[in-house]
């Protein structure tokens, strides 16, 4: 029984593991309003925690315990991923490095 439970356990953690989307490196946050819930502003963030998009939702309150709202941001947050414009130096073709000489 110990060896079933073990074994079931490792199988749930090995396929959460999985589950990870390409956009792992991006995230969004909701902040509504409980008492006005005429509008909800969406945030989304990078790896360094940076926010590189907010858009503010007049007329609409969110949930992140609802389905259909998770599925909303997740797929808006794919959207923006693949739209997003990577800053590149043009001759050298790689990701501009921000370095602080204070």
């Amino acid at each position: 029984m110990k060896t079933i439970l073990i074994l079931s356990l490792s199988l749930v953690l090995s396929a959460s593991s999985f589950a990870k989307p390409k956009n792992s490196g991006f995230y969004w946050v909701i902040e509504t309003n409980m008492n006005d819930k005429s509008y909800t502003i969406v945030r989304f963030y990078n790896a360094n925690h940076d926010l590189v998009n907010e858009k503010v939702i007049e007329g609409y309150f969110m949930s992140v315990r609802k389905a259909k709202d998770r599925r909303k941001l997740n797929r808006s947050l794919k959207n923006f991923t693949e739209e997003y414009e990577w800053p590149v130096l043009d001759s050298v073709k790689k990701p501009i490095l921000a370095v602080n000489t204070n």
